[in-house]
């Protein structure tokens, strides 16, 4: 009896997770095999990190000397606000929690991955079967636009949270 009941619970939970486990590899695999030369010390030279250096130098210049964000810079536009470039909150505690997990695969292998993963997250959330969510995954991560937009760092990093923020937007609506 005792056996009968864990073989239930095994069934249960491979059918439950099974889908996120293979989404995972799947989704990780496909990402290596597209940016294999990553795995060789190769990047991409990207125009938005180059300008963001430069247009943060003074802000990270005011905080070492300081120990404050600076609320101006001189640095863009004949002057801005600093919080539109480069800003530490203290609350910040999501932004670094994710930017640790999102580094653990370096770029730009981890935005394709991310995409992926975070459009299936939106389709099971959503109420489809996690399997299609795998397919609409790899269609969301593998589209034009992200090989397209690998030449700007940042778009990408929005990109991959935007299916998140629609199921939210759906949810409000209802």
């Amino acid at each position: 009896m005792d056996g009968i009941i864990w073989e239930k619970i095994r069934g249960i939970m491979v059918s439950r997770y099974m889908p996120w486990v293979v989404a995972v590899v799947l989704f990780w695999g496909v990402s290596s095999i597209f940016y294999a030369p990553q795995f060789e010390g190769k990047s991409l030279a990207q125009g938005d990190i180059a300008q963001y250096a430069g247009m943060s130098k003074d802000i990270k210049e005011h905080r070492e000397a300081e120990g404050e964000d600076p609320q101006w810079t001189g640095n863009m536009f004949s002057g801005m606000p600093a919080y539109l470039i480069d800003v530490e909150y203290p609350t910040q505690v999501v932004k670094r929690a994710a930017s640790r997990v999102v580094r653990l695969l370096g770029d730009p292998l981890n935005m394709t991955f991310m995409a992926m993963l975070m459009m299936m997250v939106a389709v099971v959330l959503m109420g489809i079967n996690p399997w299609i969510g795998i397919i609409a995954g790899l269609a969301y991560g593998l589209s034009t636009y992200f090989f397209l937009s690998l030449m700007r760092d940042t778009s990408l990093r929005c990109g991959r949270w935007s299916m998140l923020h629609l199921w939210w937007g759906l949810c409000g609506t209802r």
